[in-house]
């Protein structure tokens, strides 16, 4: 489900207020977290809440609070940042490097193991390659995912929105309540909502811990106007030259050049 909400004041009364609901009885054996797990991201960016998302207790209140900074980073040849996608990039969002390196394992993945990760994305304009599984490419797969070798093809985004944030919870449901949402007494059997809500849900709140925002943006410490800056002015100090001067030399060379391959020539190039 996708909405649209504009905050206008910081804090968290005039932010998001959100009752999650889980079934504990539902996980299977290797699950060992009980709870949701929440991601505050960019729009232009998409989400992976497997790599930077916050655990969410169930029977408990979750506060966070965010504050955004906008970056701008330099390319080359000041850096190695980008904004461009690779070739046959999987999501559908703007380039982040998270979706890059993804994009790169799913490329190799389908070269060493003739198949691709279910987990990811399938490879786009490769509509014969099937997805792998346990019984055909485990030892394959296995040794592609652990493989920890860097990978410095994927770069940062040169424009990016960041969001840092705070965390902090709080035992939920309180006992002086007695309804919690919608709920009705009745609607799970025996047990109560306060019951159910403190096993099986969590209250999240999302706000701004202030309307402000940083802007983070790099500059060339030396460019080319600074280095003809410093040429001129040390051959100044050191040679007692100007541009007038270098001019005036550039001139003379040329005069000598016009006046050794022909007098005529050098008297119609005289000043």
């Amino acid at each position: 489900m996708e909405s649209q909400h504009m905050a206008k004041r910081a804090g968290p009364i005039y932010g998001l207020r959100i009752v999650l609901k889980t079934n504990i009885s539902e996980f299977i054996s290797t699950t060992d977290i009980s709870g949701m797990r929440v991601l505050v991201h960019d729009q232009g960016e998409f989400p992976f809440p497997d790599i930077f998302g916050y655990n969410v207790q169930t029977g408990s209140a979750t506060s966070i609070g965010v504050t955004y900074r906008e970056m701008s980073r330099l390319s080359e040849p000041y850096g190695s940042c980008t904004n461009d996608k690779p070739d046959g990039y999987l999501f559908d969002r703007n380039y982040s490097t998270e979706g890059c390196q993804r994009t790169r394992y799913q490329a190799q993945m389908v070269s060493n193991c003739q198949c691709y990760d279910p987990h990811f994305p399938p490879p786009k304009n490769s509509t014969e390659t099937k997805p792998c599984t346990v019984e055909d490419n485990f030892d394959c797969w296995l040794q592609e995912s652990n493989v920890t070798t860097s990978d410095n093809a994927c770069t940062q985004p040169c424009n990016e929105g960041v969001y840092d944030v705070t965390v902090s919870s709080a035992k939920w449901p309180s006992g002086s309540i007695k309804t919690v949402g919608k709920c009705e007494e009745g609607m799970y059997g025996n047990t109560t909502c306060l019951g159910i809500f403190k096993q099986n849900g969590a209250l999240v709140e999302v706000f701004y811990e202030k309307l402000n925002y940083e802007t983070m943006e790099e500059s060339a410490s030396y460019t080319l106007v600074s280095l003809l800056s410093d040429f001129g002015g040390q051959i100044g100090l050191w040679l007692g030259m100007s541009v007038v001067s270098i001019i005036e030399l550039f001139v003379l060379i040329f005069q000598l050049c016009a006046t050794a391959a022909s007098s005529k020539a050098g008297n119609s190039v005289a000043f």
